[in-house]
């Protein structure tokens, strides 16, 4: 099931009013409290620190973060790669 548009982005999730609980898009009541759900919320609520603090929306990185993962998920690749080939004598010679 898509989570996010594909056109904006927006998290594809009703707020209910009552409890805040994060429900999916299509849902018309809350599956915390049953409460009628409404039209979808502002952008601004969707991403607010309170109505994400329970579910289990993903992050939205920006660029510079984007690349600063992938870098450092290489980085990691390239050392595990290296540790890969160390035996147990280079090892021990590292702590002598």
């Amino acid at each position: 099931m898509r989570r996010f548009c594909r056109q904006c982005g927006a998290a594809l999730v009703s707020i209910c009013n009552r409890c805040e609980n994060v429900n999916d898009f299509e849902d018309k009541f809350c599956g915390n409290c049953g409460a009628v759900l409404t039209a979808p919320l502002s952008q601004e609520h969707l991403f607010s620190s309170k109505a994400l603090g329970d579910s289990k929306l993903p992050r939205q990185y920006n660029p510079n973060e984007i690349d600063e993962l992938l870098s450092l998920r290489a980085t990691v690749r390239q050392e595990q790669a290296a540790a890969e080939k160390l035996t147990q004598e280079d090892l021990d010679s590292l702590f002598k």
